[in-house]
């Protein structure tokens, strides 16, 4: 049993929770508002005790900053609500200099290669910190684009600091970055597939072994219900992905890397696979990832990438 905080489902509010170990791992929280709630944390109650044993104290570290609001595509899977305005460079560098102890600066949004000052906050920031770019790939692209990201502080030896996520929505110009790193001799800092059922595991791992020499981390994410990412259809565990990669092939820990009830490293017939399944607000421990990768919620407040994502969709 594990006392820790967590949020009420209606309200957002921060209530105290208990979380059970039994046939699952449960937790129980009361709102003095709206009652009473049970939800599931953890599929299987194995892979929560061993987290617990690690006593890993980090995700990954990193500060995000939204640069726009704004999309050139409409995923499924997005948990960001898009439209709305650039934000100013002056604020995103200011923002990203004093936040820098958290770690590398991570510029997200929206699509951040739609603000036209992109490059150059790039090449502003690259003295001050380590920092990367979160894309869908579109603008990236294009060659040209693509190198002048590179040469203003992007590429750190053979690696391009960006992240690049997998949407059928992109057409394909995802693979097409992928397929420009490897004409370059480049390799992508990390890479995100997102799933909905763990059967999609088969189609992760496939790209992820076709493009293994160009690709530096492969995360695979559960697909979840936080802020405008509304697509989920049934909540996947980390403990349901490890089982499906066991299922079909060897699959063990990576103990010397960080890994918590929502994320962990595996290896996977040779591949290394980061999987990933954030908390939402049924079944959030608070105290579990009060750690990076660090984001700043709508209300002002700094919290975990999951937290910010659930404050961000609460109540208005």
């Amino acid at each position: 049993m594990k006392q820790t905080t967590s949020l009420c489902p209606e309200c957002y509010g921060r209530i105290s929770a208990t979380i059970r170990v039994g046939a699952t791992v449960v937790m129980d929280k009361t709102c003095p508002e709206h009652g009473a709630f049970t939800s599931m944390v953890e599929h299987d109650p194995r892979w929560w005790l061993l987290c617990q044993e690690l006593g890993c104290k980090n995700v990954y570290d990193g500060y995000m900053i939204d640069v726009t609001s704004q999309c050139n595509l409409k995923c499924k899977y997005c948990y960001h609500a898009n439209g709305g305005e650039h934000r100013a460079a002056a604020e995103v560098i200011a923002d990203a200099i004093e936040h820098r102890h958290l770690g590398p600066t991570i510029l997200t949004g929206g699509e951040p290669t739609l603000h036209p000052d992109l490059p150059a906050m790039v090449r502003e920031l690259a003295p001050w910190n380590e920092t990367w770019v979160l894309t869908n790939g579109v603008k990236m692209a294009d060659e040209g684009y693509f190198e002048e990201l590179c040469s203003a502080g992007l590429l750190h030896g053979d690696i391009v600091l960006a992240g690049l996520s997998f949407h059928k929505e992109s057409a394909g110009k995802d693979l097409e970055v992928l397929e420009l790193c490897r004409r370059k001799g480049y390799r992508i800092g990390t890479t995100f597939f997102v799933i909905d059922s763990v059967d999609e595991l088969a189609e992760a791992v496939a790209l992820a072994r076709e493009y293994q020499d160009v690709i530096h981390r492969f995360r695979i994410k559960a697909a979840s219900n936080l802020w405008a990412e509304t697509g989920a259809h049934h909540k996947i565990f980390i403990s349901d992905m490890i089982l499906w990669l066991n299922q079909h092939g060897q699959t063990s820990l990576v103990e010397s890397e960080n890994n918590k009830v929502s994320y962990a490293n595996v290896i996977h017939e040779g591949l290394h696979l980061i999987l990933v399944s954030w908390y939402d607000v049924e079944n959030v421990d608070l105290k579990d990832i009060d750690c990076g990768p660090w984001y700043t919620a709508t209300d002002g407040t700094l919290n975990n990438l999951a937290t910010t994502c659930i404050i961000n969709g609460g109540p208005k």
